[in-house]
C-alpha cells in the first residue's frame, strides 16, 4: 500500500461546534449542570496573590495579569509573579485596569489611586495630573475613539482625561448617578454608562454640558435601574446587567425599515438565568472572539449567551458553575486569551481557566439510562433521543422553556423486550424504531409512549438487528448479525428477507446507508453490496477494497463513500477507485467503529482512542482524544449523529 500524501496534526481547539456525547448542554440545558468541562483552577495555593480575582487582562507579550483584593498577579503560562505597593503599585486592591495602544497597563484602585504599568522599563508609577484624582474606588477605566481617557467611580461620578488635563462630571454635570458601574461605546460613537440609577448616555463632544446627556431607565424599558454592567456587542445589541433582574439586550430598529434614516426604535429583550436571585445579579459582561456574550454572575456562575444563526434561529444560554468544574459561582471577571481559552475570575476561589474544546461530556449523572451510548437519534420535534447499554433515554424540549428538558428513561419495565440498545431510526410517520440486543426491533410512538416489538416469529431474519435505514419507497431495512437483511413493508407490516444467497457479501450487515440518489449500501463482514431497488452488486478486493470485514459508512457532498473497518483503516469511494487511509497516515486507529460527515465536508472517524476529523480541503487529519476534550475516548459501533444543526455527537462506551 502506498502512503498517501497527508499531513497529520493535533490540534488543542475546534473551531466548529462539535460535542461528542458530550454536547447537550448547547442544546437546551441551561443550567449545564453535571457534565464534565476541561476547567483548570489557579488560587493562592499556586501563587496567585489573593483568591478574590476582579479584573483580568493580557499584554502584548502574552502575560496575563490579574487583579485582586491584595496585589495584582502577572502569569507566563506556568508560575506567578506578584506586585503590591513596594513594587510601585498605587494600591493593593485592584479594581480595573486598561491597555492601550503602547502596551502599558492602567490599573484602577480604591480611594481613586491609579497605577501605570510601563511596559517598556517594566516598572509601575502612579498616575498623577495636576488635578485631584477621584476620591473613590476606580470602577473602570476606558479609552473612546478620540483618545481620551474615562474613569467611572463608585459615589465620586466621571472623570475625563485628554493627556493633559483631567475633568470631572458629576450629577451636577448632568449625570444621571454618581455611582457609575461601567462604560460601552457603540460604533457611532455614542458613550453609554450604566449606573445605580439606570444608563446615561452622551456623545463625547469637547464641551459636554447638562444637555449632552440622556437617560433610559425604567420608564423607558428598563427593569432595573441598578446597572451593574454594560457591554456594546459586534452585532449593536447593547447588553446591561442589573442587580438581581437578570441581563437586558437592548436592540435597534430602523422605522420604517429605511437603511438611510437616522432616526432608530429600541426594543428590549429581558434575560433571567434562575430562580435564585443571586443568579440574576449580573457582575461582568464580555464578549469573546466569537461574539458569544458571557455573564458573570453573584451566585450562579458564568453563563453564555450564543447568538441566533441561520439554523438556531433563537439564541440559547449555556452555564459554567460549580457542578461542572468552575472554582465558585460569584464570578467577578471573564477574559478570553490570544490562545482561545477562558479565564473566569472569581470571589474566593482565584482563577478558573476554561478549554473550550467544542465537546461536553454527558453521563448518568446528567440524566442518561446508562453510559454506553450506541445510538443517538433527534426526532422530528427536536426531541433527543440515547440508545445505552440500560435502556432508552428520552431527552424532551419543554416549549414552555427550553431551559429545562424534560428527561423520561425506558426499559424492560415500560416494555422494551430487552435494555441493550442497539439501532435507531425514524419513520415517516414519526414513529421510532430501536432494536435492542437479541430482542428483536421496536416501534415507539413518541405522543403515547405505546411499545410494539417485532421478533423473528413476525417474519424478522433474526432478532439480532445492528443497523436500521429506510429507502425513497419509505420501507425500512433492518442489517442482522448472521442472517442478513429484512424489508419490512410499514403498510401491511409485512418482512422480505435477503442473504447471500440473494447478492448480500456476507449476512453480518453491520451498517446500511442510504446515498443521495437513494441508493441503498450494506456495510458487511465480507465487503460491500449496493443494492438500486432492482438488484445486489458487490464490492470487494476484485474493485479495490482491500480490507472486507467493515463496520461503518457515510457519504460526504461530493457524494463519495466513506467505509469504516475493522483494523483496514477507511476507505474513500468516488464510484471508480478506492482510496484508502491508515494509522501509517495518521489515523489514530485501524478499527474505525463509526463515521460522519459533518456541513463543512470534514469526515469524523470513530476509533477506540477517540475520533480523528479528515479534512479534505488539505487532506490533514486532526486527532481529539482525552487532553483535547474527548472524554470518552472509545467509540461504540455506529454510534455517531448530526443533527438538525450541524453539531455532532458520539457515543462511547462511557458516555
Amino acid at each position: 500500500m502506498t502512503r498517501q500524501n497527508i499531513c497529520v496534526k493535533y490540534c488543542p481547539k475546534i473551531f466548529i461546534p462539535f460535542l461528542a456525547f458530550i454536547l447537550f448542554w448547547q442544546i437546551f440545558n441551561g443550567s449545564g449542570a453535571g457534565q464534565t468541562l476541561n476547567i483548570q483552577t489557579y488560587s493562592v495555593e499556586q501563587g496567585l496573590s489573593q483568591s478574590q480575582v476582579l479584573t483580568i487582562v493580557q499584554d502584548h507579550e502574552g502575560y496575563l495579569w490579574f487583579g485582586t483584593l491584595d496585589g495584582l498577579s502577572r502569569f507566563d503560562g506556568q508560575s506567578f509573579v506578584s506586585f503590591n505597593i513596594k513594587d510601585g503599585l498605587a494600591g493593593n486592591f485592584i479594581t480595573a485596569n486598561h491597555l492601550d495602544k503602547d502596551g502599558n497597563i492602567w490599573f484602577g484602585h480604591e480611594r481613586g489611586r491609579i497605577s501605570i504599568y510601563d511596559a517598556q522599563t517594566h516598572s509601575f508609577h502612579k498616575f498623577q495630573p495636576k488635578e485631584d484624582l477621584p476620591s473613590k474606588q476606580i470602577q473602570f477605566i476606558f479609552r473612546d475613539r478620540s483618545g481620551d481617557l474615562w474613569f467611572g467611580t463608585r459615589g465620586d461620578g466621571l472623570y475625563r482625561y485628554n493627556n493633559k488635563t483631567l475633568r470631572h462630571i458629576t450629577k451636577k454635570d448632568g449625570l444621571s448617578s454618581n455611582n457609575i458601574t461601567s462604560v460601552c461605546q457603540t460604533k457611532d460613537g455614542m458613550i453609554y454608562l450604566g449606573t445605580s440609577e439606570g444608563v446615561t448616555k452622551f456623545f463625547p463632544t469637547k464641551n459636554l454640558t447638562k444637555k449632552s446627556f440622556s437617560f433610559i431607565t425604567t420608564q423607558t424599558g428598563l427593569n432595573s435601574n441598578f446597572i451593574t454592567s454594560i457591554l456594546a456587542d459586534r452585532r449593536g445589541n447593547i447588553w446591561m446587567g442589573t442587580r438581581g433582574k437578570g441581563a437586558i439586550m437592548m436592540s435597534f430598529l430602523y422605522q420604517n425599515k429605511n437603511p438611510y434614516q437616522t432616526k432608530k426604535k429600541r426594543t428590549f429583550k429581558y434575560f433571567t438565568l434562575g430562580s435564585d436571585p443571586s443568579q440574576n445579579w449580573i457582575q461582568t459582561l464580555y464578549e469573546d472572539r466569537e461574539g458569544n456574550v458571557w455573564l458573570g454572575t453573584f451566585g450562579g456562575g458564568s453563563a453564555k449567551y450564543i447568538p441566533p444563526s441561520y439554523k438556531n434561529k433563537t439564541g440559547r444560554f449555556f452555564t459554567i458553575n460549580t457542578q461542572n468544574g468552575l472554582s465558585r459561582n460569584q464570578v467577578t471577571a471573564i477574559f478570553q486569551d490570544k490562545e482561545g481559552n477562558y479565564w473566569f475570575g472569581t470571589s474566593g476561589g482565584g482563577v478558573s481557566k476554561y478549554r473550550d474544546t467544542g465537546f461536553e461530556f454527558f453521563t448518568t449523572k446528567d440524566g442518561l439510562v446508562g453510559n454506553s451510548v450506541w445510538a443517538i437519534h433527534e426526532d422530528g420535534r427536536g426531541n433527543f433521543w440515547f440508545g445505552t447499554s440500560r435502556g432508552l433515554t428520552e431527552w424532551i424540549v419543554s416549549k414552555s422553556d427550553v431551559n429545562k428538558p424534560v428527561i423520561k428513561n425506558f426499559t424492560t419495565a415500560n416494555g422494551l423486550p430487552a435494555n441493550y440498545i442497539i439501532s435507531m431510526f425514524e419513520d415517516r410517520k414519526g414513529y421510532l424504531w430501536i432494536s435492542t440486543y437479541s430482542g428483536g426491533v421496536s416501534r415507539i410512538d413518541p405522543q403515547t409512549g405505546k411499545i410494539r416489538t417485532f421478533t423473528d416469529k413476525n417474519g424478522l431474519t433474526n432478532n439480532f438487528i445492528m443497523s436500521i435505514n429506510s429507502d425513497n419507497k419509505g420501507h425500512l431495512w433492518f442489517g442482522s448479525h448472521g442472517a442478513g437483511v429484512s424489508k419490512l413493508d410499514l403498510k401491511t407490516l409485512s418482512f422480505k428477507n435477503f442473504t447471500s444467497k440473494e447478492g448480500l457479501a456476507n449476512n453480518i450487515v453491520r451498517s446500511i446507508l442510504k446515498d443521495q440518489k437513494g441508493n441503498l449500501w450494506f456495510a458487511t463482514d465480507s465487503g460491500l453490496t449496493y443494492y438500486n431497488g432492482k438488484g445486489f452488486k458487490y464490492f470487494g478486493k476484485e474493485s479495490g477494497l482491500n480490507f472486507l470485514a467493515l463496520t461503518s459508512l457515510t457519504e460526504d457532498k461530493n457524494n463519495h463513500l466513506w467505509i469504516g473497518t475493522m483494523g483496514g483503516g477507511v476507505f474513500k469511494y468516488d464510484g471508480k477507485t478506492f482510496k484508502n487511509y491508515t494509522s501509517d497516515n495518521g489515523l489514530s486507529g485501524n478499527i474505525v467503529y463509526s463515521l460522519l460527515c459533518d456541513d463543512r465536508n470534514n469526515i469524523w472517524i470513530g476509533t477506540g482512542r477517540g475520533v480523528d476529523r479528515f479534512d479534505q480541503s488539505d487532506s490533514t487529519i486532526t486527532h481529539y482524544g482525552k487532553l483535547e476534550g474527548f472524554w470518552g475516548i472509545e467509540n461504540n459501533q455506529g454510534a455517531a449523529y448530526k443533527d438538525h444543526e450541524g453539531r455532532l455527537w458520539f457515543g462511547t462506551i462511557s458516555g
